[in-house]
């Protein structure tokens, strides 16, 4: 049985990698980028499409992993 690969695999992957670095919690994640925790889990756990949060999120999460706005588009394959 084969699985079919999450669009914003990357990104995803990045932001897990971040909380396990951090200690943090999905909770304390939506608030540094101010969205609600469960819309949160839901983009984690690949329910809600990545790419569906907003533009000023998607600069907050770079802010919050340390990478630049066009690498959070990048890594969410939304460019290029």
């Amino acid at each position: 049985m084969s699985k079919k690969t999450l669009k914003g695999r990357p990104l995803i992957d990045a932001i897990h990698e971040k909380k396990k670095e951090l200690g943090v919690t999905t909770q304390e994640i939506a608030h540094a980028i101010q969205l609600s925790p469960p819309y949160m889990q839901a983009v984690l756990s690949g329910t809600r499409p990545i790419q569906s949060i907003s533009d000023d999120a998607k600069r907050r999460l770079g802010e919050w992993l340390g990478v630049s706005t066009a690498d959070v588009y990048i890594m969410a394959e939304i460019l290029e």
